[in-house]
């Protein structure tokens, strides 16, 4: 029992040696490549009107209520 507690103990006293050793700072990036003029994407992003169409997030909820104003296009309009 004491040699079972003593095996516990040392392994946590390691892992926590390890822990304190690892440096915690990572990157994480992903991309796409999207085969399209700039333009055309440009109209797609900045016209709220066409997010339910391609938002993975609207894709994901499609009965999210969505509300948009100012035609949902140029400075001032907002998607809600």
């Amino acid at each position: 029992m004491i040699i079972a507690l003593i095996v516990i103990g040392v392994i946590i006293i390691g892992l926590f040696i390890w822990l304190l050793s690892i440096d915690g700072s990572y990157h994480v990036k992903k991309s796409m490549v999207v085969n399209t003029s700039k333009e055309k994407a440009f109209q797609l992003v900045s016209d709220f009107n066409t997010w339910q169409a391609w938002s993975p997030w609207l894709c994901m909820e499609p009965e999210a209520k969505v509300t948009i104003s100012n035609n949902g296009v140029g400075i001032g309009a907002v998607n809600a």
